[in-house]
């Protein structure tokens, strides 16, 4: 502000010292101006705001805290704008001024000058007052920034507290502490994922307490979570968090109706019935090496990103019905000890059931695998129902072992389907089934089953065996 006063104030000095509206070129300079005298009134402080409206858009901060007219420039700029004006409306003032009758000009001079001045004294108190909105911004965010420092002392409190009540000897401090940090959770959305991750980090520690009031805590960990990872639950619901529970202990996990990020279940133990029903998946979800001794629902889930179940475990019956798997499934090694149903589920990405083990009823009616389905090696001790389901993809069963009765009726094949190898204890079903034909099939259908010829451009199997 300074600099640009003291460069007006210095600009009027000269030209009142020197008073070039005696020379030649300036009474020309002058003429002009007295022509456009509108124009120039107007035109010059339009131009300033040109100017300023395009520095704002330029420069505008990605933090919102100093807009570029507040800045040091920008003050600058308006005091220059200003003082410009002046120093040009003193021109013409002072050429009217010569060309005015003898008696009129001392007058006329001297209100030249004196409206001059005071344009340019209006150059230092805009300077003024945008300096002063620059300190009054600088006041209310040193204000906010004390308060939001202040907020976040007292969340940092309250989560060390809660965090040191969690390794207390006794459960009902425990309590407290998980409840704690719920609240400091529900209230700060920043420290959502830190406190999950400590309560997963609980549920993961090995049960060294006494197993009665552990349990309960335990128990209240696994509330607090499920609780807050369903979107039906307003306000409470935490959305976008991931959960690392690898290797831990649950007890009648219900996670039904949630939405979840990246989850790890990895070598996790399931006891009792386990829900995960209608629950959206968004990120990856691993449970390899999982053991689920109770009920297991996964029907109508929704897995938007790669689903690992290698090698896990199912003691009782085993629901996937309607689910919907985005990217690759895998079960490989899977072991699915009752009956496990998968009607109407869509596998969108690769489907790997290699060498997995099917000792109940088993039911994929009216499922659609839309790329490979991989059963090489599995096994079905009772009946394995696939009736209806649709095969975009390659569908190899080489080696696979049917117990019970196999079903394949009114399936369709877009892709090879290969039972190279593959044992019935029965002879299976593949009546009425659909083969899109290409020139590059390469089938190998189970013994008594051959190709019948093309009907609507469609083929299907005819039985020849007993």
């Amino acid at each position: 502000m300074l600099l640009g006063a003291g460069a007006g104030l210095l600009v009027v000095a000269a030209v009142l010292d020197l008073r070039p509206w005696r020379y030649v070129p300036w009474p020309v300079l002058g003429s002009v101006l007295a022509g456009h005298v509108v124009l120039l009134v107007l035109g010059i402080p339009a131009l300033a705001v040109l100017i300023t409206g395009a520095g704002l858009r330029r420069r505008r901060p990605r933090d919102g805290t100093w807009p570029w007219l507040l800045s040091y420039p920008g003050v600058l700029s308006v005091a220059g704008a200003v003082t410009v004006h002046g120093v040009a409306a003193l021109i013409v003032m002072l050429h009217l001024a010569a060309r005015s009758p003898a008696a009129e000009r001392p007058a006329l001079q001297i209100d030249a000058i004196k409206y001059g001045l005071g344009i340019v004294a209006a150059a230092g108190a805009a300077a003024a007052l945008l300096l002063g909105v620059r300190r009054q911004q600088h006041t209310e965010q040193a204000q906010a920034y004390t308060e939001l420092d202040a907020a976040e002392r007292r969340v940092t409190d309250l989560y060390t507290k809660a965090v040191e009540q969690l390794g207390h000897a006794d459960a009902a401090v425990r309590l407290g502490g998980l409840y704690a940090l719920e609240r400091v959770a529900q209230s700060s959305e920043q420290q959502r994922q830190t406190i999950v991750n400590v309560l997963c980090a609980y549920l993961r520690m090995p049960l060294s307490r006494e197993p009665g009031p552990e349990s309960q805590v335990r128990l209240t960990a696994q509330r607090i979570l499920t609780t807050h990872l369903a979107p039906g639950g307003g306000p409470a619901f935490w959305p976008g968090l991931s959960l690392d529970l690898t290797g831990a202990t649950l007890t009648d996990f219900d996670l039904h109706s949630a939405q979840v990020a990246t989850v790890r279940f990895s070598a996790a133990t399931f006891t009792g019935d386990t829900r995960f029903d209608r629950t959206s998946f968004t990120g990856t979800a691993r449970f390899d090496g999982a053991t689920f001794t109770g009920v297991t629902r996964l029907d109508n889930a929704h897995f938007a990103n790669a689903a690992i179940f290698r090698a896990a475990s199912f003691g009782e019956a085993a629901w996937f019905g309607g689910t919907t798997f985005t990217r690759d499934a895998s079960f490989d090694n899977a072991r699915f000890g009752k009956d496990s149903w998968w009607y109407g589920v869509t596998f969108r990405g690769a489907a790997w059931f290699g060498n997995a083990a099917f000792t109940g009823e088993t039911s994929f009616e009216d499922a659609h695998f839309a790329d490979a389905a991989w059963f090489r090696g599995a096994a079905f001790t009772h009946s394995a129902r696939f009736r209806r389901a649709l095969f975009y993809g390659n569908a190899q069963f080489d080696n696979a072992e049917f117990g019970g009765r196999a079903q394949f009726e009114e399936t369709t094949y877009l892709g090879d389907a290969t039972f190279d190898a593959a044992s019935f204890t029965q002879f299976p079903g593949f009546g009425q089934c659909r083969i899109v034909p290409r020139a590059d099939r390469a089938d190998v259908w189970p013994q008594g089953w051959l190709v019948a010829p093309e009907t609507d451009d469609v083929g299907t199997l005819l039985r020849s065996g007993p």
